[in-house]
């Protein structure tokens, strides 16, 4: 079974364009910060733009509320905690097959990520804003459930990519930004974070997953090569 999925792996291989990854990783690198630079320097509009949408929101969260509860739900279910386990088992099982670039793209994405996440963190040092519905850990820049759910879902779209035909292309792509989407929106719901936390959090998850990946692909791709020859399949030879 492993051995038709690894055939069906490098047969359907058709990875994303070098330059639309290195676009993406750029974007969301200059998203983050600007973000950044907006809230050191105390840049007005991005302020404004943040209060504007506290001050939206903020009317709604109430503590207890089924509204509250909801947006909990959601952070909860598609938090950083659960794409880590996700990512715990496929390394476990990619592990065993010693599929270990798979592990390592994995390691580095998901963990090494969480780890610049807890250090931008102490270093900007941004307060919670005081309307938070919620009790929330650390502080507030970026946003660790908004980097978490870029990483975790772009890994996982990233490395199905390859084995996807169009049509599953296009619904994982839809259902993986709805999800993104939908966790961002709930952290500004439950006032836990700025708009421009959120936004953070997005432009720094995306930098990252991108530059991990850029960095392991091309040897991902070599090991599917080689376990398609102990498999007796055709290997290209490009």
């Amino acid at each position: 079974m492993l051995g038709s999925f690894i055939v069906s792996y490098r047969r359907q291989v058709h990875p994303l364009p070098p330059r639309t990854l290195r676009l993406s990783g750029q974007f969301g690198f200059v998203v983050f910060v600007l973000m950044l630079v907006g809230y050191l320097t105390r840049f007005g509009p991005l302020l404004s733009a943040d209060q504007a949408v506290l001050d939206a929101l903020t009317p709604y969260a109430v503590p207890g509320s089924a509204w509250v509860h909801t947006q909990e739900t959601i952070s909860t279910i598609f938090g950083p905690t659960t794409f880590r386990g996700v990512a715990l088992i496929v390394g476990v099982v990619c592990l065993a097959r010693k599929r270990y670039r798979i592990v390592l793209f994995l390691a580095a994405g998901v963990g090494i990520g969480g780890l610049i996440l807890a250090v931008t963190k102490l270093i900007v040092d941004r307060p919670r804003p005081n309307e938070a519905a919620v009790s929330a850990f650390s502080s507030s820049f970026p946003s660790g459930h908004a980097l978490g759910v870029t990483v975790g879902v772009m890994s996982l779209l990233l490395l199905i990519w390859p084995i996807a035909s169009t049509m599953w292309r296009a619904i994982a792509t839809t259902a993986g930004t709805v999800v993104i989407l939908a966790v961002g929106f709930s952290r500004l719901a439950l006032a836990v974070h700025h708009l421009s936390d959120v936004l953070a959090g997005f432009g720094l998850g995306l930098a990252w997953v991108v530059l991990v990946y850029t960095l392991t692909a091309p040897r991902l791709d070599l090991g599917v090569r080689r376990a398609i020859d102990r498999q007796g399949a055709i290997v290209d030879s490009k």
